[in-house]
């Protein structure tokens, strides 16, 4: 987090809204891949389901990756 801010007030916004997010996707991720499992009684659509979070995982890890600073006017 860090890396991403120029102060500590920026560190602090950063890593609440990251942990928030995560933890809001930690939680659901299970309790939706089981309740696709059960509706379709299948693998398919829960596999499918982690594939695209791992893409779109993929894609906001490199957004985030990039060499800049959050919170900050552009």
């Amino acid at each position: 987090m860090a890396q991403r801010a120029r102060d500590h007030h920026g560190a602090t916004a950063l890593s609440g809204m990251a942990q928030s997010v995560g933890y809001l996707m930690a939680a659901a991720g299970p309790v939706l891949f089981g309740s696709l499992h059960s509706a379709t009684e299948g693998w398919l659509l829960p596999l499918v389901l982690v594939v695209a979070i791992l893409v779109g995982q993929s894609l906001s890890g490199l957004a985030a990756g990039r060499e800049r600073y959050v919170l900050e006017p552009r």
